[in-house]
């Protein structure tokens, strides 16, 4: 037996008021001094408490001391943030919440207007202006830009982190400094938290209703009243201090009144875990603040491996006890295998991390359950227990794998059967904590957002009655079921709050399943959790909209996938915990996003689709559908359904011609089942279920995709198959967009005009042509692009610019097949493809009219796949790559190594289309590309 400590809970101060009482100083800081934080001014400043995130005071190393002092109109602050390691600050105003920096946000005595302000170490800031709820979006008919200049700010580095000051005038943002409301947010980059004044419980930064007060006192203010915790709060017996403590003032946890000595010393007992509130009420009942937390799940065990192929050695255990006891406790950790106990270890622990090497005997091949139970002193011992599951003996590939002859189900059958096999795996590398993960590269395991909604699978498969399903009654199932809603509900989770929108619904329908599995104590906090949930969602993201008549991206803050699923989860959410308000409220969002459907897609912007995220936002509107069988939304779906298998490639890809947000391959996982309305979209569905199995492991694929089968498992209906007919065509953006399929060749063609965008997530649609092959895959890629004229079809210089983009255009059928013509503000182009036969196809290119000045560029991208390279013959007329020949009427230019904008990050690290071709074309000529599919080689 061996047994090491890890880490435990530092002592900690944790001043948590809500109103900071902000002196009026006689002179301001000088914010042109060398020594600017050594003014003496600050002395007397007003200081802030430690910040907070989900009811955890920011650690030590990263403390952050931010003063307040208000003169002549103005509120400075001074901030001081220690930062181990380097401090990451971009030299520009875009996206400064991605940097080390500070938000600031300050509000008069009403919600609405507010100013948001974001500051970085490298002197950069950015204010705006929030008219209403706009959540946190940039609407510029909710949001107002303040001006360069208006707020002031000095920034740098020093050997502890970084500082910043920041002078605000406070009237001409238009606030009212006599009722000053506001809060203090410091984003932690490479630790990927937020902390702040005015605690958000993982919740948006814009939320003016919980803004702390911002007082303006003519003396200096008395030193506040202070909670002192030995230990966060957890279950037993808490011992607190408030100093400063004052005459009258009560102390309450929880609601209760809680008795204080004169020395401001209290206990409160905690007996289970959940959120825990500490409140200070002044002699006249006013309150004087008031800190919140969650109470963690006082034990947690965990097999440090999984898979361990030896069934000799110590398993390695690690426990994580949360308890309100300065004395170790007694935990003991168990090892059953076939209802056996075959080790077994008691060990005294203090709360925190400890590493534990339990020695087990008789163990053979298989599964190991391991248990771990704790007796915390709270008046009468309060047991509690924790679970986990390792194998030994057996190596992951043992588990890791479908059944054999799973390839020959019929579809709806199969979707069950991975399901079921995909868990077996799953549940064994899910944390003791209950988070789901993945496997990464060299089978590491990894965490990530998305898998939340993984939670519902093992509800799921405990309870469907399905042949394909082993696991039905399996307790092992319910506990894993009831582990991942834990983790998904805890408040101090990084994405337990509602601003990821594909989490909502999976907790509720799991909560649905196996709530009657449980305690009733359990039971009731996972519903107020989702409760909660669903509050910040409402807030946030429903009720702004009945401000606004459409529901593009500008309008709603976000992209429409996210509104449809942030819909789903509270229409079900209304109908399983019993709110018919919100059941109404979702019905409302839904039957708006079904208007706003165009040909099958949902546009984030006038005239250009989202593609790839088209098929999330039928994935939301589908779920509501099966909830509801609300038959106006029938046609709606078909022609989602027909514009996904149109715009869908042989192999289950997607064209990314048309895209204005994602320029990319892959196969999406996202409402497959909705395919299932035609015998095409079920032939589309299979080909997808096995292009992403086809590695033949579980692993190979993400928690969330499991979800995603999960619906196709429930809502798929079988049916007969059938392929695309050979030839076919499907318009859309009012005849600006075109899918031509001939002789086995896909070409999408497109005339999209929109003027450049410079927004973050958007891309210009900026190429006129696409060819696939059936057999052959990409020929000529179509992906777009942002701001970079290079990646496009065409591009000229005019006017000291760069032209890129047309201004009017069409897409027309011609004698031998389909062309795209395209007006730009100097040149007029055309784009003609043709069929020749079952290997070959044509691409022609003239430019029509042009006025006097620079020739166009035609740039075109050779279909080459990652690892592959595209050779070149000596005269720069023949291109070949993989089964395919490009052969031009004129000499190309190849760049290879090429690169695109990523638009979530802005920066060129995309290598989707890794050759650029181009040519010089002057008016009247013509260029043509010759296309040559033979075998694969």
């Amino acid at each position: 037996m061996t047994v090491e400590c890890g880490e435990t809970s530092e002592a900690l101060l944790s001043p948590v008021w809500n109103c900071v009482r902000v002196p009026l100083a006689g002179r301001a800081p000088d914010m042109d001094t060398e020594a600017l934080l050594d003014d003496p001014l600050w002395n007397s400043a007003a200081v802030l408490p430690n910040l907070c995130r989900s009811g955890r005071p920011l650690p030590g190393e990263l403390r952050t001391e931010i003063r307040l002092v208000f003169c002549g109109g103005t509120l400075f602050a001074a901030a001081r943030c220690r930062q181990p390691g380097d401090v990451y600050a971009e030299p520009d105003a875009v996206d400064i919440w991605r940097d080390d920096s500070l938000e600031i946000l300050l509000a008069g005595a009403s919600d609405y207007p507010y100013i948001q302000m974001q500051l970085n170490a490298a002197g950069y800031v950015s204010a705006r202006k929030y008219l209403r709820n706009s959540k946190g979006g940039s609407d510029p008919n909710v949001v107002e830009r303040v001006g360069d200049g208006v707020v002031r700010l000095r920034a740098g580095t020093d050997g502890e982190g970084w500082w910043a000051v920041a002078a605000i005038p406070v009237g001409t943002l238009g606030m009212d400094a006599a009722e000053m409301r506001g809060n203090f947010i410091r984003n932690h980059r490479s630790g990927g938290a937020t902390y702040s004044w005015i605690d958000l419980r993982g919740g948006s930064v814009h939320k003016p209703r919980d803004f702390g007060r911002i007082r303006l006192s003519e003396v200096p203010p008395a030193v506040p009243p202070m909670l002192a915790l030995p230990a966060p709060i957890a279950v037993g017996e808490n011992a607190v201090s408030v100093l400063n403590m004052r005459e009258g003032y009560v102390l309450k946890f929880n609601g209760e009144a809680v008795e204080a000595g004169p020395d401001g010393k209290a206990h409160f007992a905690v007996r289970r875990r959940g959120k825990a509130v500490v409140e200070l009420f002044d002699g006249k009942g006013a309150p004087a603040w008031k800190y919140e937390a969650d109470v963690r799940a006082p034990l947690v065990v965990e097999a440090r491996e999984p898979f361990d192929m030896s069934i000799e050695k110590p398993i390695a255990v690690e426990v994580r006890l949360a308890a309100a006891s300065a004395a170790p406790l007694p935990v003991r950790v168990a090892a059953l295998q076939n209802g056996r106990v075959t080790g077994e270890i008691t060990v005294p622990l203090t709360a925190g991390k400890h590493n534990v090497a339990l020695e087990c005997r008789g163990v053979g091949k298989g599964e190991i359950t391991l248990e771990g139970s704790v007796e915390i002193p709270c008046g009468e011992p309060l047991r509690f227990t924790a679970r986990h599951w390792c194998v030994r003996g057996m190596g992951r590939d043992e588990l890791d794998r479908f059944r054999e002859g799973v390839d020959a189900f019929p579809l709806l059958q199969r979707y069950r059967a991975l399901l079921a096999d995909a868990w077996s795996f799953y549940r064994v590398i899910q944390a003791g904590d209950g988070r789901f993960r993945g496997m990464g590269r060299g089978g590491r395991l990894n965490f990530s957002e998305w898998s939340y909604c993984a939670a519902y699978i093992p509800a799921l498969l405990y309870t469907a009655e399905w042949p394909e399903n082993p696991h039905r009654g399996d307790e092992r199932m319910l506990h894993s079921a009831a582990a991942a809603l834990e983790a998904g509900l805890n408040p101090s989770g990084q994405y337990a709050a509602g601003g990821y929108s594909r989490h909502l619904r999976p907790y509720v329908l799991a909560f649905e399943l196996i709530a009657d599995k449980v305690d009733a104590e359990t039971r009731e906090y996972w519903r107020g959790r989702i409760e909660d949930i669903v509050d910040e969602v409402i807030e946030h993201y429903i009720r702004p909209l009945d401000y606004r008549y459409t529901l593009y991206s500008e309008d709603i803050g976000t992209s429409t996938n996210h509104l449809a699923y942030y819909a789903s989860g509270v229409y079900a959410a209304g109908r399983v915990l019993g709110k018919p308000e919100w059941a109404e409220l979702a019905g409302g969002i839904m039957a708006r996003l079904a208007e706003h459907e165009d040909d099958g897609h949902f546009p984030e912007r006038p005239g250009v689709p989202v593609t790839h995220y088209t098929w999330l936002t039928m994935n939301g509107l589908a779920e509501y559908y099966e909830d509801t069988g609300a038959e106006w939304l029938a046609g709606v779906l078909d022609r989602c359904a027909a514009f996904c298998v149109q715009v869908s490639l042989p192999d289950g890809n997607t064209l990314t011609l048309y895209d204005g947000r994602n320029n990319y391959y892959g196969i999406t996982y996202f409402g497959d089942f909705v395919l299932s309305a035609t015998p095409e979209g079920r032939r589309l569905a299979r080909e997808r279920l096995e292009r992403r199995t086809a590695r033949g492991r579980p692993s190979g694929n993400t928690p969330e995709f499991w979800f995603r089968v999960a619906e196709n498992a429930l809502y798929y209906k079988a049916g007969e198959e059938a392929e695309l007919p050979e030839e076919a065509e499907f318009s859309f953006c009012s005849g600006r967009a075109l899918v031509y399929r001939s002789k086995g060749f896909i070409c999408g063609l497109a005339a999209l005009c929109l003027p450049p965008t410079t927004r973050r997530f958007w891309l210009d649609p900026q190429n006129a042509v696409e060819v696939h092959h059936r057999e052959g895959g990409p020929v000529l890629h179509g992906a777009n692009s942002h701001q970079q004229p290079e990646a496009g079809s065409f591009m000229r210089a005019a006017g000291g610019r760069m032209e890129f983009l047309p201004q009017e255009g069409n897409v027309e059928r011609t004698a031998e097949g389909r062309q795209a013509v395209l007006e730009f503000e100097t040149f007029t182009a055309r784009v003609r493809f043709s069929a020749v036969s079952a290997s070959e196809a044509e691409v022609k290119v003239d430019i029509l009219s042009m006025k006097a000045g620079q020739p166009v560029t035609y740039n075109f991208f050779p279909g080459v796949l990652p690892g592959e390279t595209v050779d070149v013959s000596a005269d720069g007329r023949v291109l070949s790559f993989r089964n395919v020949t490009l052969e031009c009427s004129a000499p190309a230019r190849v760049e290879r190594n090429f690169m695109i904008m990523n638009p979530y990050v802005l920066q060129k690290n995309m290598r989707v289309k890794p050759a650029r071709a181009s040519v010089e074309l002057e008016e009247h000529s013509v260029f043509s590309i010759r296309i040559k599919v033979g075998q694969r080689r």
